[in-house]
Order: C-alpha cells, then sequence, then structure tokens
C-alpha cells in the first residue's frame, strides 16, 4: 500500500472521528479577530487619532453580531455531510479565500471597469453607479468567488468527491465574502448613526443572509460534477452554465435592489414599497435556491441509501447486527441505540458508526477505482469494527426489543 494513499485515507478518518477540534480552531480565529480589531479602535483613540469606524462601540458590536452569525452559519455548512467531513485546513482557507482574497480583487477589476466605462463614455456618477451595480458587480464578483473556487478545488483534488464537497466549499467562499461585504455595508451605516447602523445590521444579515452563498454554490457543485465527467465540452458546459445562472441570479438580484430599494422604502415608511421589495427577493431566493436544494437533497439521501445497501452486504458475510447499518444513515434508529447503551459504551458505539460510514465510502471507491492499497486498509478497519461490535454487542442483542429497533428496516424507511 502506497504510504501516499495511506495517510490520505487516514486523514479523512482523522476528520470524521472529532468535530470539536473545527469548533475550537473557528473559535480561536474569530476571537482573535475580534480582540484585534478592538486593539486598533482602542489603539488610534489612545494615539488621539479620528474613530476609524465613526463610533467604535456601534462598530464591534457589528463586527461581532457579523462573526456570529458567520460562524453559526460555518458550523451550519460544515455538519452538513456526516459521512465524510473535509480538512479543516481547507475549509478555513476557503472562508479566508472569501473573506479577503475575493472582495479585494473584485473591487479592484470592478473600479478599473468603471473608470473604463467613464473614459469611453464620459456618464454622469449617477447612471454609473447604476451601470456599477447592474452592469459590472455581479460579473466581475462571480467571476472572483468562481476563481477562488477553482483553487480550492485544484488544491483539494482528491478531497473534493461529491457535488456536496463542491456545495461546501463553494458556499463557504461565498459566505466569506458576504461577511466582508456586510461588514463594510453595517460600518458605512455608521456615518448616518444608529439608526443608519442597525437598518444595515437586519438588512445585509437577514435579507441577504445566504445570497452570496447561494451563488457561488451553483458553481462549486457544478465544479465537484464536472470532475466526473470525461470530455471536455461537458465539463465546460456545466462550468459555463453554472457561471451564467450565477451571474443571472446576481444581476436580477442587484436589478431589484435599483428599482425597489428596500432601504429607502424603510427609511420613508412605505409599506407597499417595503412588502413589493420582500416579494420579490423571496421570489428570486425560491426560483434560485429550490433546484439546489432538491438536488443536494436526492443526492445525500441516494448517498444513505447507496451505504446502506453496501454496509447490508457487508454485514451478511461477517453476521454482524444488521441494525448498525442502520442506525448509521438514520438519526432515529442512532438516537434509540445510544439510549439503551450505558454512559460508558455511547462513545465507543458512536465510534463504531462512523468508521462504518468511512468503511462504506471506502468500499464503494474500491469498486468503482480498485487498487491494491485500499485492501489492506479495509481489513484493517474490518478488525476493528469487529472488535468494537463484539464489545457491545451484548447489549445491542438484548436491548433491541426494548428500543423498538427493527433489525429488517428497509431503505425506504429511511
Amino acid at each position: 500500500m502506497s504510504s501516499k494513499l495511506r495517510a490520505r485515507i487516514l486523514r479523512r478518518i482523522d476528520k470524521l472521528r472529532d468535530k470539536r477540534f473545527f469548533y475550537l480552531i473557528s473559535a480561536i480565529v474569530i476571537l482573535t479577530t475580534g480582540i484585534g480589531l478592538f486593539l486598533f479602535c482602542a489603539l488610534c483613540q489612545g494615539l488621539g487619532a479620528p474613530d476609524p469606524f465613526q463610533g467604535t462601540g456601534l462598530a464591534l458590536l457589528g463586527l461581532f453580531i457579523s462573526f456570529l452569525i458567520a460562524s453559526m452559519l460555518l458550523f451550519l455548512y460544515y455538519s452538513l455531510d456526516p459521512y465524510e467531513k473535509e480538512p479543516i485546513s481547507l475549509v478555513m482557507l476557503a472562508l479566508g479565500l472569501g473573506i479577503i482574497v475575493a472582495p479585494l480583487v473584485a473591487t479592484f477589476l470592478s473600479s478599473v471597469l468603471v473608470a473604463l466605462i467613464y473614459l469611453v463614455f464620459q456618464i454622469d456618477s449617477t447612471h454609473l453607479s447604476v451601470i456599477n451595480v447592474i452592469g459590472v458587480a455581479p460579473f466581475v464578483e462571480e467571476l472572483t468567488k468562481a476563481a477562488c473556487v477553482g483553487i480550492i478545488v485544484l488544491i483539494a483534488w482528491e478531497d473534493v468527491n461529491s457535488p456536496l464537497d463542491g456545495f461546501l466549499y463553494g458556499a463557504i467562499v461565498g459566505l466569506g465574502f458576504s461577511t466582508s461585504e456586510n461588514i463594510l455595508y453595517i460600518l458605512q451605516g455608521l456615518k448616518e448613526g444608529p439608526q443608519g447602523f442597525w437598518e444595515m445590521v437586519v438588512i445585509r444579515w437577514t435579507l441577504l443572509l445566504f445570497f452570496h452563498q447561494l451563488t457561488t454554490a451553483y458553481v462549486g457543485t457544478a465544479l465537484a460534477i464536472s470532475k466526473t465527467k470525461r470530455n471536455l465540452p461537458e465539463k465546460l458546459l456545466y462550468i459555463g452554465g453554472s457561471l451564467f445562472i450565477a451571474m443571472l441570479i446576481h444581476f436580477i438580484w442587484n436589478s431589484l435592489g435599483v428599482m425597489l430599494p428596500i432601504r429607502e422604502s424603510l427609511q420613508d415608511r412605505e409599506s407597499f414599497k417595503l412588502v413589493t421589495s420582500l416579494i420579490g427577493y423571496a421570489i428570486v431566493y425560491i426560483l434560485a435556491g429550490f433546484p439546489l436544494a432538491i438536488g443536494l437533497y436526492r443526492y445525500i439521501k441516494l448517498e444513505e441509501k447507496n451505504i446502506l445497501l453496501t454496509l447490508r452486504e457487508l454485514f451478511k458475510k461477517l453476521r454482524l447486527p444488521n441494525v448498525l447499518a442502520i442506525a448509521v444513515v438514520n438519526p432515529t434508529y442512532r438516537r434509540k441505540l445510544l439510549n439503551i447503551l450505558p454512559n460508558e459504551k455511547r462513545p465507543l458505539l458512536k465510534s463504531l458508526l462512523r468508521e462504518l460510514a468511512f468503511l462504506a465510502l471506502l468500499l464503494k471507491e474500491q469498486t468503482l477505482n480498485p487498487t491494491d492499497g485500499r485492501e489492506e486498509l479495509i481489513s484493517e478497519l474490518l478488525q476493528e469494527v469487529q472488535e468494537k461490535v463484539d464489545a457491545l454487542k451484548e447489549f445491542l442483542l438484548r436491548d433491541r426489543e426494548e428500543a423498538n429497533i427493527s433489525p429488517e428496516a428497509k431503505p425506504s424507511n429511511i
């Protein structure tokens, strides 16, 4: 077995075993960023410099709210795939590209294009602003975010092996971009006082909560799918089509912002405009997000079914309790099994179920792409699984009826 393959597979097992390290690293990054911004503001005031945020207290509150919501969404995305966790380093790299690189590059390119348009057509500032919002930003920002996702896919070529992986990295890059953009708008809102600040907080972190993540997730999903296609035209069709969809969604969204300005509706207390704006944005969310959500849901259910079928075939050969295969993919069964076990046995069952899920994925990969290197690892995992099953078998057989768990549940019940 090659050492490179073994190291990669063992690293993936480590990511399956525990999510606490990911949460710890995320908390440290967020806390360090918050402390750094606080010290920066304090230093500016201590040196007698002008307050860089036009109100340090509200600025720090806005930063705290932004990072808190972003952290919650990051944890949500990371938890979407329960069977094969992505490397934390790549998740953080995707977030960093979204927060820092994509906004800087997009701002620079947009500024250059707007300057060229002004020099060529001599358009007044009002119309130039509209052109920037509708004609430049949707295309430049989506291209920039797509390039960042492409960098992640190239770096993690072996780890991005399913549409869900592409969705995850695309959504995280989009999350980073929206976090930077929201913070910028919130700090600009401070110039108009507390009212302007709270208006921007509400608008940016409710109405625009999933916007950039949605558009970039389309591109990430398409990039992951394109990896499985053999001919170049088909690959380009997926990538180009996803970019077109992302740009179209962005164009429609920004056009609504020009035609139905929600902030002006709030300031003028015009209920009809406000309701019309909200309905327009809701329609865009539904039309854009529904196909992607349905596609990912069907993929996850298919993956669960494949895992269950793979494990059942394996369990027949090894004569293992079939209920374990169901518990791997069914949270209800998993909870019932955990409840019937003594507290000291529960960590063992959790570890066993994670290893069974990974074993099923490994067997599936072995079927699609046979290599001699996986056989040794599979046999090692089987031995480890057998030892854990032996340690738990007494409880599983004794208490199955008490937990109302059928050993012959079918995939359709999941």
